[in-house]
């Protein structure tokens, strides 16, 4: 028999959910006739699969194999693990009881073995009151080679909240990207584009998702440019393919017909506001600076002063209300 209490972010949902959750092996047929003939109990009592939980229940139960994920809180027991939450920590752009912000660098990926997801459901684990359904995760992507701006739910609440703002276009999504070719002037870019998951591009098709971004010049030399833009849809490599459908491929990007230039191609995730500052879950506008290595890449292609004028500029427009960068 093993015991297990439930804390904020289980309550109100159904039993059989958190057991699905808690036992992602177990079959929901297996679930069920536990709880039905008694094997799985809340505060000693024979209940329901559709019973709904309350903060504190206690939930015990016979004939499934423990978790496969560790539901206890654990502290880091060696250097390596304290190195691992440091890192995380200097991520850090925002945090509040629903949310955390963080300003990911390139090369680390979003999900799987040694990703993000690790580092932050770590640091949630010890930040966090204990949960048998609930685990934190990203309410959007960034590919592995994209920096910037990521959020994370840290509570039901957020997750619930994040995936309503991001699915109702409820935020403004700026990103940083350096592309091949001279951009004279602002350009709307609308297409439809279709995944293929065999090699993993995106490309135009006819029934394809709409994808919807504004692409603005801010530098422009010796056939590269400095754009911001600013994207309506969230479709995968949504800027990276439509730059190449465009003529302005990223410049390093050689999946999408980029240029090749050394340390790969720069998108950045740099700003992130919510359109309505009434918004049911408020969090202040968002902005994440260029890792010294992105600055070094646009710094070899433009003067450091127009990069560091060009990015006041567009920080003192996004966010006006914070002054100077």
């Amino acid at each position: 028999m093993s015991i297990y209490y439930t804390g904020k972010d289980d309550s109100n949902r159904r039993l059989d959910r958190v057991l699905r959750k808690m036992f992602p092996q177990a079959g929901l047929s297996q679930i069920f006739h536990l709880i039905r003939k008694g094997s799985i109990k809340i505060n000693n009592k024979k209940v329901r699969p559709d019973t709904r939980i309350c903060e504190g229940d206690e939930i015990t139960v016979h004939g499934l194999a423990s978790p496969a994920v560790d539901r206890k809180k654990t502290k880091p027991q060696n250097k390596n693990n304290l190195s691992e939450f440091s890192r995380l920590s200097k991520m850090i752009i925002f945090k509040n009881e629903h949310l955390l912000a963080l300003n990911k660098p390139d090369g680390l990926l979003t999900h799987g073995t040694g990703s993000l997801d690790e580092l932050v459901r770590d640091y949630w684990s010890l930040n966090s009151s204990p949960s048998l359904s609930f685990r934190p995760g990203p309410a959007h992507r960034l590919d592995r080679n994209t920096s910037g701006l990521i959020l994370y739910s840290l509570s039901l609440y957020g997750a619930r909240n994040l995936s309503l703002f991001f699915r109702q276009g409820a935020i403004d999504k700026y990103y940083l990207a350096l592309l091949d070719g001279e951009l004279n002037k602002e350009e709307s870019w609308i297409d439809r584009i279709e995944r293929n998951s065999k090699d993993k591009r995106s490309f135009a098709s006819g029934s394809g998702k709409l994808a919807a971004t504004v692409v603005r010049p801010l530098l422009k030399r010796k056939g590269r440019t400095l754009a911001l833009c600013a994207i309506t849809t969230g479709r995968t490599h949504q800027i990276r393919a439509q730059g190449m459908l465009h003529g302005h491929p990223l410049s390093g990007d050689i999946k999408y017909q980029g240029s090749n230039i050394s340390g790969g191609y720069l998108l950045h995730s740099l700003c992130l506001r919510l359109k309505d500052d009434k918004a049911v879950m408020f969090f202040p506008p968002l902005w994440a600076p260029l890792t010294v290595k992105a600055r070094r890449l646009l710094t070899s292609f433009f003067s450091t002063p127009a990069v560091m004028e060009a990015l006041k500029s567009i920080h003192e427009e996004l966010l006006p209300e914070e002054g100077l960068l």
